[in-house]
């Protein structure tokens, strides 16, 4: 092209960018992870229109996302999210609310996750929006770092870096346990590892810490443990609590990832020697008082006894992925409780269908089963 049209064309485009940038609109978010009041949040800063890069994929009921967009219009603030980093394919709406108004986004169809925003939609009103307190925690419960929230009892878990006691009684990081391994659940008692939930994925929760006379411990508010004597949620814990023997002075609010060995017993033994249920409250007090069925006698049970690698990949491949979309806890609500042992039977052949299905479709696991069969046969 001539010089002249060039030089041309370079004023109107600095004059189109100009107007762009005197046009952007900078708006605020508050996102709150883990409340509906608005009680406990992180600030954002987003330019209208300008797609965000999430730092790594952020998962939500919806599916799993890598960029997101913030539109206003008629005094509302949505969020667009997509499958792609640059907000053009596979994109859906994360949530659309009032401006100005504390809004609770907890999607009906997944309880386990809530969450309250409370957004400006221009400049001008970003003052108005006012500064609800910042997270209890220094882990950032934003969309931008994949977490997840328990705290209404569907998925109860363990912070990641508990310890749990081996059958030797050493301790033994709870994250790197596996279908199969053996744990303390009592003082003179073992129990086996079913599967470890969250082994593969990073999840992060909202946690209670318990500090106590013998360490700390933190889990789930949800998460069932032995306090004063009685198998209890663990944030019903206050100081003065004892754990065994050992009397709490303090608890407080985190977040942080999570881990959850499910055993045969559905208890576990943890650092300090504190008794924990493996199990949240909706289910732990049935599943704590069976006496056959289904603890210790079940299908998956068998499976992870014989064949303990694979049980734990199945789980991680497919049982983790489908918990987390479509939580079974809703059943309890659904159903009475002289339907929970069918339930729960259902449930199991289910399970064991399943395991079938994946072994037949992984040929190593097939040939690991076989040599197993095999084995036992040559021992008669």
């Amino acid at each position: 092209l001539p010089p002249p049209l060039l030089k041309k064309m370079k004023h109107v485009a600095l004059f189109v960018a100009f107007l762009a940038a005197a046009h952007a609109q900078t708006v605020t978010q508050y996102y709150c992870q883990g409340n509906t009041d608005c009680s406990s949040c992180t600030k954002s800063s987003y330019d209208l229109g300008n797609c965000y890069t999430y730092p790594a994929p952020y998962t939500n009921w919806q599916g799993t996302w890598k960029s997101q967009q913030v539109t206003c219009s008629n005094d509302k603030f949505a969020v667009n999210v997509y499958t792609d980093t640059d907000c053009t394919d596979g994109e859906a709406l994360w949530y659309d609310v009032p401006v100005l108004v504390c809004t609770d986004i907890s999607p009906a169809e997944y309880p386990l996750y809530v969450a309250s925003v409370k957004t400006s939609c221009s400049a001008s009103e970003n003052d108005k929006l006012g500064a609800p307190p910042p997270p209890t925690s220094t882990s950032s419960p934003s969309p931008h770092a994949e977490d997840h929230n328990d705290d209404d009892g569907g998925d109860p878990c363990f912070s990641r870096d508990t310890f749990a006691l081996s059958a030797t009684g050493e301790t033994i990081p709870m994250a790197s346990l596996r279908s199969g391994d053996l744990v303390q659940d009592g003082a003179s008692s073992t129990t086996r590892v079913i599967v470890n939930q969250h082994r593969e994925a990073t999840f992060k929760s909202s946690l209670v810490e318990i500090e106590h006379a013998n360490g700390k411990l933190a889990l789930t508010p949800d998460h069932v443990l032995s306090v004063n004597g009685e198998f209890v949620p663990a944030r019903n814990v206050a100081p003065g609590s004892k754990l065994g023997e050992s009397e709490v002075s303090c608890v407080v609010s985190k977040w942080g990832e999570v881990i959850n060995p499910l055993t045969a017993s559905g208890k576990i033994l943890t650092q300090g020697g504190v008794l924990a249920s493996t199990y949240p409250e909706w289910i732990a007090e049935y599943m704590l008082s069976s006496a056959l069925v289904p603890l210790p006698i079940s299908l998956s049970n068998l499976a992870s006894y014989l064949f303990p690698e694979t049980t734990q990949a199945y789980y991680d491949a497919v049982i983790e992925p489908l918990v987390t979309r479509a939580h079974p806890k809703h059943l309890k609500v659904a159903l009475p409780a002289a339907l929970y042992p069918a339930a729960f039977l259902a449930g199991d052949l289910a399970l064991a269908a399943g395991f079938g299905a994946f072994v037949l479709a992984s040929p190593m696991a097939a040939v690991a089963m076989i040599a197993v069969v095999g084995l036992q046969k040559s021992h008669k």
